[in-house]
């Protein structure tokens, strides 16, 4: 005797499926608003969907918007807010102090999430292991403290700046000049110079060739991004192109082999934490977090210039007395430079978002709010640097008047 199926069947089995869906969804959602409900951080101000959730938080920081979103919050509920069911925002001073002080607890939260675990490797900025993050800084920082880089590196860095400076120069004489390009560029260029001992060449070749090297390394680290925000949405990073990673892998490549001496060491010393994945996220990390940030820092620092006459003319009145011959640590000795540099990076902080923190086990106290431990908690400079108990006219460049 055969078998048969018949609709009836079929849309009996498709209505106990749909149903079992619809359990399943509705113990979700039951279970993240009890959770929600009863979290130990429901005390803390913020809006009512932090509780349960944090796809506003996620996509503040898709759209680039989550340095003025969080300001935003501040302004509304106070110095320490909840942006998310385990994540806090705090500006209150003592706090910030203690959650940043070195030995206090808090312990480097790993931003990236899950998706960390998925990475060959992590660079320094992402590790949250205390003594191998110790024993890499120990290893990379050897060339970038400021002696060492007067000593080996100032004439090549002048050299740069002077190329990239020539550049503004001849695309101003054509109608207008793009600073932010060319200063990216020199970044670039100085970056790859002092990290791998090799410079790019970057302004020298200007944007038709030179930024495919950067383009490719700020995909891949956009994918990356993506990847830890939208895990669901993975099958979208299909659409960028493999070229743009093996554009990278190409770049890489070629940084690996001044890394070699640094691998034969740990190997030696029976370290196996550096090896080519390591360096391969070190070095694109150093080249996007490099550039980026300084040439971001000093288009705003031209801009605010410009746009005061009076803080231009003072400013081309002090360094015009300095001569063809000033060196690095002759700049030390015009107050008015630094101080137009410090309130540039104030306003215009080179990272305004946060460097997240994790509660230690014993919990903490943070403005007058208790804080259960394993809570991640961040305070971004973007708003701590507009703070009007610190800062008079907080959103005002500022700049010493003699």
């Amino acid at each position: 005797m055969g078998y048969s199926v018949t609709i009836g069947d079929s849309l009996s089995i498709s209505f106990g499926s749909f149903l079992f869906l619809v359990a399943v969804a509705a113990y979700m959602v039951f279970n993240t608003i009890l959770t929600g409900l009863r979290s130990p951080l429901s005390h803390i101000p913020g809006p009512w969907h932090t509780r349960f959730c944090r796809w506003r938080l996620k996509a503040s920081r898709l759209t680039g918007t989550r340095m003025t979103y969080i300001y935003n919050l501040h302004q509304k509920y106070g110095k320490l807010v909840r942006v998310a069911p385990n994540e806090i925002s705090c500006v209150d001073l003592d706090s910030v102090i203690r959650v940043y002080k070195m030995g206090g607890g808090f312990e480097k939260a790993q931003w990236v999430g899950d998706f960390a675990d998925k990475l060959p490797a992590l660079s320094l900025s992402f590790l949250t292991d205390k003594q191998e993050a110790k024993e890499r800084r120990k290893l990379l920082q050897r060339s970038f403290t400021l002696t060492s880089l007067r000593q080996n590196w100032e004439s090549e860095i002048r050299q740069n700046v002077e190329l990239a400076v020539s550049k503004i120069k001849d695309e101003a004489m054509r109608g207008t000049a793009n600073t932010h390009k060319w200063w990216t560029l020199m970044a670039a260029d100085i970056i790859s110079l002092l990290s791998f001992g090799q410079s790019f060449g970057m302004l020298g070749l200007g944007k038709t060739k030179s930024t495919l090297y950067m383009q490719a390394i700020e995909n891949a680290l956009l994918r990356a991004v993506f990847k830890s925000e939208l895990p669901i949405l993975h099958f979208l990073f299909r659409l960028i192109p493999k070229s743009s990673l093996q554009t990278v892998s190409r770049c890489l490549e070629q940084c690996l082999s001044l890394f070699k001496e640094m691998i034969i060491d740990c190997e030696r010393e029976g370290r196996q934490w550096l090896n080519d994945d390591t360096v391969r996220i070190e070095a694109a990390g150093m080249m996007v977090a490099g550039s980026d940030t300084t040439a971001a820092v000093l288009t705003y620092l031209i801009w605010s210039v410009l746009e005061q006459k009076e803080l231009q003319r003072r400013l081309e009145d002090e360094v015009s007395q300095l001569g063809d011959d000033f060196n690095d640590k002759t700049l030390d000795d015009c107050p008015l430079l630094n101080a137009v540099i410090e309130e540039t990076l104030r306003l215009y902080p080179a990272v305004p978002s946060s460097l997240p923190r994790t509660v230690p086990e014993e919990g903490a106290t943070l403005s007058a709010h208790y804080i259960p431990a394993g809570t991640v908690v961040h305070s971004p400079a973007y708003t701590l640097h507009r703070d009007p108990e610190i800062f008079h006219e907080p959103h005002q460049y500022n700049y010493p008047v003699i």
